[in-house]
């Protein structure tokens, strides 16, 4: 790295996003050592409910195209897992208006797999070239001062 890059990014906005199924928690961090602050907490308000409260509804059903069978339709997610990706939706929609809003220059993602690709999958290119470093754990329950022991 050369020297002028380093001084960018030691005097660069950064935000580390911490996300679970249950909520993401945003900070803002001066410069890539500094303390977390955190600014803004969403919350899933679908991530504890059982599986038949959130999807009330049976299954639909199918014809076979032979013959008189009929079979439920199998859905490509759980109601917990759409529920879950819908989440990561929406986290990365709030990324994607601090981005606009030129709160960040870099963001670190922190988030249990799943949770992650779906953020990241709904990224627009731009903020997806802003993502400095991914860290693939659920550290939403820690404070911010455990958190920087696990960022890169």
């Amino acid at each position: 790295m050369r020297i002028q890059e380093k001084e960018n990014r030691t005097m660069s906005k950064y935000q580390v996003v911490v996300a679970s199924a249950d909520a993401a928690r945003f900070f803002n961090r001066r410069g890539p050592l500094g303390p977390l602050e955190e600014f803004k907490a969403l919350t899933n308000p679908d991530a504890r409910l059982p599986n038949r409260e959130i999807d009330a509804d049976a299954p639909g059903r199918s014809f076979d195209s032979v013959g008189g069978g009929r079979h439920a339709v199998t859905p490509e997610h759980d109601p917990r897992t759409q529920r879950e990706l819908l989440f990561g939706k929406t986290i990365a929609e709030e990324i994607e208006a601090q981005r606009v809003a030129g709160n960040f220059d870099f963001i670190i993602l922190v988030a249990e797999p799943k949770l992650l690709g779906a953020i990241r999958d709904h990224l627009d290119p731009v903020t997806q070239r802003m993502v400095l470093h991914t860290v693939d754990k659920n550290l939403s329950h820690l404070p911010p001062e455990e958190i920087v022991e696990h960022l890169p």
